[in-house]
């Protein structure tokens, strides 16, 4: 299936793999990183940091209007400040992905759920 030519969104995945003890620490900088990165790029729609239940794996979700926004925001990663950041929280390991929106489902029930992100309304 390709992805159209105008789609409404492009998604990074970070997954990151640590020991339990530095999960939440880790998820906490994830989260001040998402911040910092929504003040520099308006293109960021929506960011998520996520724990596993067995401690051992963080998942950070961005959305971007669009893969050229993704691909400037993701200068971020390749910079000393990530390389530390993943050195103090003893990242072992971290996998990214990326993929653009077929379609974009909203439905009442989602609106409901969503309601104003830590970035404003979701899916503006």
């Amino acid at each position: 299936m390709m992805a159209r030519p105008d789609s409404p969104r492009f998604t990074q995945l970070i997954e990151y793999c640590v020991a339990p003890v530095c999960q939440e620490r880790l998820a906490h900088a994830l989260l001040q990183g998402c911040q910092a990165l929504r003040q520099a790029h308006q293109g960021l729609l929506e960011a998520n940091v996520q724990a596993s239940d067995d401690g051992r794996r963080v998942l950070q979700c961005l959305q971007w209007r669009s893969r050229a926004e993704g691909v400037t925001g993701a200068e971020f990663f390749s910079g000393t400040d990530f390389c530390q950041m993943l050195l103090q929280h003893r990242s072992s390991s971290v996998r990214f992905a990326s993929y653009e929106s077929l379609d974009v489902l909203c439905t009442p029930t989602a609106a409901q759920f969503c309601g104003e992100s830590a970035f404003g309304a979701c899916g503006a």
